[in-house]
C-alpha cells in the first residue's frame, strides 16, 4: 500500500510539474508595442540576439535598435594612456582610424569578415590613418586595432 501511495505521489507530481504553461520571457532594458489596421508590432531593447532583414525599401533590425551613426565597441584595453576611434559606422568609402596621445608607435590594424578571414592588416603610419571600404561588399566586419602583440581595441564595423 505504501508503494502505491509513493507511486501515486510521484504521478501526480510529475502531471502538475509538466502541466504549467510555459510562458516567453525576454530580460530587456526598455521595448514597447503599437499598431495600426494593418501592422502589430512589438519590440525591447538589449536582447542578446540580433537579425538584420531587408527589402529594397524596408530594412528592418530586429534585437536592438541603432541611430545612423553608431560606435560598437566589441572589446577594449583600459586605463591606456591614449584612444583609438574608427568613424564613421556605418560607412560606404572610407573608414578612418585615429590615435589620439598616443606616443608609441608599432600599431597595426586587422580587418575581418564575419568568417574570420583576415581581408586587410596594415601598420598605422600616422595619427589618421584611412581604409578604402569600396572594395568591400556590404555588410558586417571586426576591425582590430593592435600594438605589438596586444590587441587594443575591436570595433564592428558596417558597411552599406
Amino acid at each position: 500500500m505504501k508503494k502505491l501511495s509513493v507511486f501515486i505521489v510521484s504521478v501526480v507530481t510529475c502531471l502538475t510539474m509538466y502541466g504549467q504553461p510555459q510562458t516567453q520571457q525576454v530580460i530587456a532594458t526598455s521595448g514597447g508595442n503599437d499598431q495600426n489596421s494593418d501592422i502589430s508590432i512589438e519590440w525591447t531593447l538589449g536582447e542578446p540576439v540580433i537579425a538584420t532583414l531587408s527589402t529594397s525599401t524596408i530594412v528592418l533590425t530586429q534585437g536592438f535598435h541603432q541611430p545612423d551613426l553608431e560606435v560598437t565597441v566589441i572589446k577594449s584595453l583600459d586605463g591606456l594612456p591614449y584612444t583609438v576611434e574608427a568613424y564613421p559606422n556605418p560607412t560606404d568609402e572610407l573608414l578612418l582610424i585615429q590615435l589620439k596621445n598616443a606616443e608609441a608607435r608599432d600599431f597595426q590594424y586587422l580587418l575581418y569578415d564575419m568568417t574570420g578571414k583576415v581581408l586587410e592588416q596594415k601598420k598605422l603610419e600616422s595619427d589618421v590613418t584611412a581604409i578604402n571600404m569600396q572594395n568591400h561588399p556590404a555588410g558586417v566586419y571586426l576591425l582590430k586595432v593592435m600594438q605589438m602583440a596586444n590587441e587594443i581595441k575591436t570595433f564592428e564595423i558596417i558597411k552599406h
